[in-house]
């Protein structure tokens, strides 16, 4: 699946600095380890109704708060690149979701997150957020 993507996905945190991230154990693209929520915007959607879309297909959640935080460019490798409309969120609680894509969710600090294999620029956005929201 190569070339230019348009992507959308949500960074779910909570107030005391953790972050639940999908774990990609047998969906990773890339070979990461865990990831944000989140996926491919369709040419007919808005980042904001493939988010919606993407949480129902993977956690069967309707988030009401989403907040756009920034849209990023970036170069994954010489073949792939993506826009990336990141969104934040308060996270849910592990009984309001069901894990339908992935092996399952997992909340970790963002020091956690980014000792593990992430998809690609995933430490550039959490660094970027973790500084903003003083958790880093």
């Amino acid at each position: 699946m190569a070339g230019h993507r348009n992507v959308c996905t949500v960074i779910f945190y909570t107030d005391d600095g953790k972050l639940l991230l999908q774990d990609r154990e047998g969906i990773a693209k890339f070979g990461e380890e865990y990831d944000f929520f989140g996926g491919g915007i369709e040419e007919d959607e808005t980042p904001e109704e493939a988010l919606a879309r993407e949480l129902k297909e993977e956690i069967d959640y309707v988030c009401a708060n989403l907040k756009l935080y920034k849209v990023y460019e970036f170069k994954i490798d010489e073949h792939n690149s993506r826009t990336e409309y990141t969104f934040f969120a308060k996270a849910p609680r592990l009984e309001e979701i069901k894990v339908l894509e992935g092996k399952k969710a997992v909340f970790m600090t963002l020091k956690e997150a980014l000792s593990y294999k992430l998809f690609p620029h995933d430490d550039v956005i959490i660094k970027e957020f973790g500084k903003e929201k003083g958790f880093l």
